[in-house]
């Protein structure tokens, strides 16, 4: 009787871990104030979901142990061919929402302005750090 409470004990223990890991990894981000998504390349990132500047959006990806994503890495280009082609097409149509929308990137274009990536089409832009409408995704 022991041995089968035991067993039913740690079976649903481990369900219970299995369901929360793979809720967190698949749909989940930041304590619910961001979306998992995965892109083209299958790399799961955590997108943000409201705008904000780019020192508020490097902020919360540190808050929440996660960094920027980077042009070189995460569009799989190098940097200086990111700069020239001005696409990345590994987070085109990244976003899981109708409406499309900028996300920041580590990569700074000079002093006062980083570069950003448009979910629609993937194209590499850049603007002012201080504009509010762009969303963090985090790695």
């Amino acid at each position: 009787m022991k041995k089968l409470l035991f067993l039913i004990c740690l079976s649903i223990t481990l369900i219970t871990s299995l369901k929360t890991i793979a809720y967190d990894t698949t749909t989940y981000c930041a304590n619910g104030k961001g979306n998992s998504i995965k892109a083209p390349n299958g790399k799961i990132y955590c997108l943000s979901r409201i705008g904000m500047n780019w020192w508020s959006a490097n902020a919360w990806c540190n808050a929440i142990g996660m960094t920027l994503i980077n042009l070189t890495e995460d569009c799989e280009c190098s940097g200086d061919k990111c700069d020239q082609t001005a696409d990345c097409s590994n987070l085109k149509g990244v976003a899981d929402m109708t409406a499309p929308h900028d996300i920041w990137t580590m990569s700074s274009f000079d002093f006062k302005n980083a570069r950003y990536v448009y979910s629609i089409n993937g194209s590499i832009l850049h603007a002012s750090k201080s504009h509010a409408g762009a969303r963090a995704l985090c790695k």
